[in-house]
């Protein structure tokens, strides 16, 4: 069962021009606009229980869709259902059953203490003592939530703010999460910890999570469906393993026992590049592999080791940043 469905999203916002023939009053009375597209009639589904990693580069409409989503923004065009709610209605029984985080935005009161926060979303997810108690000592044993609940929002550093920040929007225990951009700005440890607990989180509740970042990292980690965004339409729905699989470039890297390399370099001209006395790189294709590994046993040569490499995520979605997106035109 669909616990998302997207079918045929659009968003146009009105952008004001930079130039315009108007004169100067009138310009500043009634400024000329035009339509921009941010999403292009979208669709997709997600299962119950799915942790989707939604990514594309800046302006490609990742925090658009969340905000459709979420009921933040209402679409030009199309449909949403998100467990069986049209989120732009903002019902009040939805908004209960979906967690929302915004890595620039807060759910924290700044002056507050942070168990204050958390007692006012206690209160409006209609939540009895022993069930807030629970959460509150689960997030502790993850988080050691209770070196912070007691200390002001703005003196917490960025990695408790967000620990702090995830404790609010799970309190609840939404079946439907969205994150955008939950990590950014945390060093390399805050970042680790979250992902861990997020994984956990997940696979214990069932929960479905739609996840948009930057970190490559964080997408290895915890999603195996992504969707790539560019200039506002989905290029790629799948595995990571299969979108690594429309990349064709491979690296061979050998490890010979004899200092006799130049056959390598003779052989594979440009291609081949010394590492070191003993090591070399070849650069082909996914589907030149085979040929490239009969040639090797054809030159007799003493060969210790051989690896083929393929291009990781983050080579891959660089790539796709740079706008080669000709291979995508399908799943």
């Amino acid at each position: 069962m669909s616990i998302i469905k997207v079918s045929g999203l659009v968003k146009d916002y009105s952008v004001r021009k930079k130039e315009s023939e108007q004169s100067k009053l009138l310009r500043w009375i009634r400024p000329a606009t035009q339509q921009f597209r941010a999403l292009q009639a979208i669709d997709f589904e997600l299962e119950a229980g799915e942790f989707l990693g939604y990514i594309g580069p800046n302006g490609s409409g990742k925090s658009t869709t969340i905000k459709l989503l979420t009921g933040v923004l209402t679409p030009t065009e199309g449909t949403a259902q998100v467990l069986g709610f049209t989120p732009w209605k903002r019902e009040k029984r939805f908004t209960r059953k979906i967690g929302v985080i915004f890595g620039n935005k807060s759910l924290l009161f700044w002056d507050l203490p942070v168990l204050d926060s958390l007692k006012l979303y206690k209160d409006i997810y209609n939540l009895d003592e022993k069930e807030f108690q629970d959460r509150l000592e689960e997030f502790d044993k993850i988080f050691q939530l209770s070196r912070l609940i007691n200390r002001p929002v703005r003196k917490l550093s960025l990695g408790e703010r967000m620990r702090s920040e995830i404790a609010a929007a799970l309190i609840h225990n939404p079946p439907v999460l969205f994150l955008d951009e939950p990590t950014i700005g945390l060093d390399s440890l805050a970042k680790q910890e979250i992902t861990i607990f997020l994984k956990k989180y997940q696979q214990r509740e069932k929960t479905t999570v739609i996840l948009t970042t930057h970190t490559i990292s964080d997408i290895e980690a915890l999603c195996e469906r992504v969707i790539v965004l560019h200039l506002g339409k989905i290029i790629y729905d799948g595995s990571i393993n299969n979108l690594k699989g429309k990349f064709e470039d491979r690296n061979i890297i050998l490890s010979l026992k004899e200092k006799n390399g130049s056959i390598l370099l003779k052989e594979f001209g440009e291609n081949a590049v010394q590492l070191s006395d003993y090591q070399f790189e070849i650069k082909t294709t996914k589907s030149y592999v085979k040929k490239i590994l009969g040639q090797l046993i054809g030159l007799n040569m003493d060969i210790s080791d051989i690896k083929i490499i393929e291009p990781d995520l983050e080579t891959i979605i660089k790539e796709i940043y740079r706008g080669k997106t000709n291979d995508f035109s399908g799943n």
